[in-house]
C-alpha cells in the first residue's frame, strides 16, 4: 500500500508538472501541494513528505544537482489522544456476535494485536493450538510469533469445526467457493457487528489493536514486550498506542508527586 501510495502520488506529480526534472522549481511543487487542499491536513502532510523523499534521492543520486522540495513546510497537525475501546464496550461488541466466524475474528483481533492485512493473510497451518502462538508475516515481510489467549482459541477452534471447506485461510467466506476473505471484508464483518451495539464511537479493526496495546500496558505489560507484539521497529511507535486513563494519572500522581 505504501508503494501503491507513493507511485499514485508521483505519477500525479509528472502529469500535473509537465516539464524536465530538471527544471522544476519550488514553486511548481508548491503549486502541486496547493493543488490538494481540499484534502486533510494529514495527507497533505504525507504527500509532501513523498515529495522530499523523491527529490532528495534525485540529489543523491545526482541525477540533479538543487533539491527544489528542500524548502517545502509541512503543516502542524494537533496530537489528539487515540481512545480505545472500554472492556465494557469491548463485551458489548462480543455479546453483539451472531456467528461463530464473527465471534472467533473479534478475539481474535483483540488477543493477537494483528493488523487486519496480517489476519486475512493468516492460515490454518501458521497457528499453533499447543501454546497459542501463531506465525504472522507482517510490514516489511518480516515474520513474527504473536500470541493469543484461551477465550480466543475456544472460538476459533469452534469456527473451523464448522467449516465444510479445504481452504487453507484461516477466515473465509460464508458461501461457496468460500474463498479467503480480504481486507474489506474483513472490516465490513467488524463494521457489522459493531452496527448492532449503541457504542458511541467508530468500530474498526485497528481498534481492537490499539485497545489490546493501551489495555495491556495499562495492566503493567512492558512496553517491549508489546512492541515485538505489534511488529514495530521502534518503542516510539508503540507508545502512541499507549494511553493513560485520566484515573491512572490522578492514582500516579498522588501515589508520586509531592503533596
Amino acid at each position: 500500500k505504501t508503494l501503491k501510495n507513493y507511485y499514485y502520488t508521483l505519477n500525479s506529480l509528472s502529469n500535473f508538472i509537465v516539464k524536465p526534472i530538471s527544471s522544476i522549481t519550488t514553486t511548481d511543487l508548491r503549486m502541486f501541494v496547493a493543488s490538494h487542499k481540499t484534502h486533510k491536513n494529514s495527507s497533505i502532510n504525507t504527500i509532501t513528505n513523498i515529495i522530499k523523499g523523491f527529490f532528495k534521492f534525485l540529489v543523491d543520486e545526482e541525477i540533479i544537482l538543487k533539491d527544489p522540495s528542500r524548502k517545502l513546510s509541512l503543516i502542524k497537525v494537533p496530537k489528539r489522544l487515540r481512545h480505545s475501546m472500554t472492556i465494557e464496550e469491548l463485551e458489548k461488541i462480543r455479546i453483539a456476535c451472531k456467528t461463530p466466524r464473527e465471534r472467533a475474528l473479534i478475539e481474535f483481533l483483540f488477543s493477537t494485536g494483528c493488523r487486519i492485512s496480517e489476519v486475512s493473510n493468516c492460515n490454518i497451518s501458521d497457528i499453533n493450538f499447543y501454546d497459542n502462538t501463531i506465525r504472522v508475516i507482517g510490514k516489511g515481510n518480516k515474520e513474527r510469533i504473536v500470541c493469543f489467549n484461551d477465550k480466543s482459541k475456544l472460538y476459533i477452534k469452534k469456527y473451523l469445526e464448522l467449516r465444510e471447506d479445504n481452504n487453507p485461510a484461516l477466515f473465509v467466506s460464508s458461501k461457496k467457493p468460500y474463498g479467503r476473505i480480504g481486507t474489506r471484508g474483513l472490516e465490513l464483518i467488524v463494521s457489522k457487528v459493531a452496527s448492532r451495539t449503541n457504542i458511541d464511537k467508530k468500530v474498526f479493526p485497528h481498534l481492537f489493536r490499539h485497545t489490546m496495546a493501551t489495555l495491556s500496558l495499562q495492566s503493567g505489560a512492558n512496553i517491549t514486550t508489546i512492541q515485538h507484539l505489534l511488529g514495530h521497529t521502534t518503542p516510539a511507535t508503540t507508545q502512541i498506542y499507549a494511553e493513560n486513563s485520566i484515573e491512572d494519572i490522578k492514582h500516579e500522581y498522588k501515589q508520586h508527586f509531592i503533596q
